[in-house]
């Protein structure tokens, strides 16, 4: 028999061991089935945002708030937004969609829990009857989570557990104090972390070209922290590039700028390469204990930004990308949060052939800078424009890959970096 119960103090209860954060409402919910989260896809913000599964993170769009509503029916509501899981369009069919919407309190937006024993329960929609449910039975990061039919099996069973004892790193290990505009355009290791770095030779390295891993040494307190690699483009070298090394360690993150195997590789191996050299940093001798195999980005000049849409689109685990001057033989494009950097005198990928192309079909949270005048080197290391580029590139990052909201002051509509004479377009869309 199935008993609904208070989940304030027992659905929580059992699966986690702090009751005081229970109570508070805030928990993780994951599948008994695959093991992954409920998540919103991509951190997004707007109302709509897909619900899907994917490993623990410490993101807050993983965080959710779950709150009694009395006649044993509860909200539960991602911290990131604070909107609620929705059924969406109100639909009352198997298969239908879970989202996420404006909480309205309305019956498509209400749940009923019910202990199953053994720490695991149902989660049953009170407007239709159906249950939350990982759509055909994946296993993957990005599986669906729908409303269906209520079986009992373990595709439909989730485990509550307070967010005080889930795993992943800290989302926002970063002092309010140093979340300034000041510190975040300041050019070098601008962070409030300390940074050291370690050579990778061209003869250590598994499927790429060598490079160099920079990494926080007193950020003990973020726990295990995101992995960026960065690699160069057509012709080019790791120095190209590798002032993202220091500045993103300095903010937290463990990062790899690279050299590729040769000078002539195509964006899909410069996207494999990418791969390879995230690969490293979770495995490496140095840094194996600091890196959050499950929050992965990656930033890539001309051919190298290429390769990061295409690695975007190849790895679940890769959340966010900056691709710089990017090139790519025919219009690709991403659902990942992308922040593009474009430059306006660009001979070598023109803008309206490029860069222009892949930011507008892509179509998850998205935010463009025109550099003025910019040739194809715009953004490249010593190119003057580090100061600007790194704020918004530091910020794209903690908002994306970490879900830190206390961010979004430097993003999309809430800085107009248009204004600036040195900025000849800028564009966003999906993003705060």
């Amino acid at each position: 028999m199935i008993r609904s119960i208070a989940i304030s103090v027992l659905a929580l209860g059992i699966a986690g061991d702090a009751l005081a954060d229970v109570a508070s409402g805030q928990c993780t919910i994951k599948s008994r089935h695959s093991g992954l989260n409920l998540d919103v896809a991509n951190v997004s913000d707007p109302a709509g945002a897909n619900v899907q599964q994917y490993a623990a993170s410490g993101n807050d769009n993983q965080k959710l708030n779950v709150t009694d509503l009395g006649n044993g029916t509860y909200s539960i509501r991602p911290a990131h937004t604070n909107m609620s899981l929705d059924v969406w369009e109100w639909s009352t069919e198997a298969g239908g969609d879970i989202r996420q919407w404006d909480y309205l309190g309305a019956d498509n937006q209400k749940w009923i829990i019910n202990d199953l024993g053994n720490g695991y329960h149902s989660i049953i929609s009170a407007y239709n009857g159906l249950s939350l449910d990982v759509y055909e039975w994946s296993t993957e990061n990005g599986g669906d989570i729908r409303q269906w039919d209520y079986t009992g099996a373990e595709n439909q069973q989730w485990v509550f557990q307070s967010t005080s004892s889930s795993s992943g790193g800290s989302t926002t290990c970063v002092d309010n104090s140093d979340i300034t505009d000041y510190r975040l355009s300041a050019t070098g290791e601008s962070g409030p972390y300390n940074v050291s770095s370690k050579n990778v030779s061209g003869w250590a390295a598994s499927g790429f070209g060598g490079g160099t891993i920079w990494y926080p040494t007193n950020a003990n307190e973020c726990g295990r922290m995101p992995g960026i690699a960065v690699v160069p483009g057509y012709l080019s070298y790791e120095s190209s590039i590798e002032w993202w090394g220091e500045r993103l360690a300095s903010w937290g993150y463990v990062v790899i700028t690279i050299d590729t195997n040769t000078i002539y590789d195509q964006p899909p191996s410069r996207g494999r390469q990418l791969s390879d050299a995230l690969d490293h940093i979770i495995s490496d001798s140095t840094t194996r204990n600091m890196v959050d195999a499950s929050r992965l980005g990656a930033i890539g000049w001309s051919m190298g930004g290429g390769g990061s849409i295409w690695l975007a689109n190849n790895r679940p685990e890769v959340r966010a990308i900056i691709p710089q001057a990017p090139w790519y033989a025919t219009t690709t494009s991403t659902n990942k949060p992308a922040f593009y950097i474009a430059c306006e005198s660009d001979a070598v990928a023109p803008t309206y052939s490029h860069v222009n192309d892949f930011y507008r079909y892509s179509s998850g949270p998205k935010m463009k800078i025109e550099i003025n005048n910019g040739s194809h080197w715009c953004a490249n290391s010593g190119n003057g424009n580090e100061g600007m580029l790194g704020k918004a590139g530091i910020s794209w990052m903690k908002r994306y890959i970490n879900g830190d909201t206390r961010f979004n002051q430097f993003l999309c509509g809430q800085e107009n970096y248009g204004s600036r004479w040195d900025v000849s377009d800028y564009d966003y869309a999906s993003c705060p």
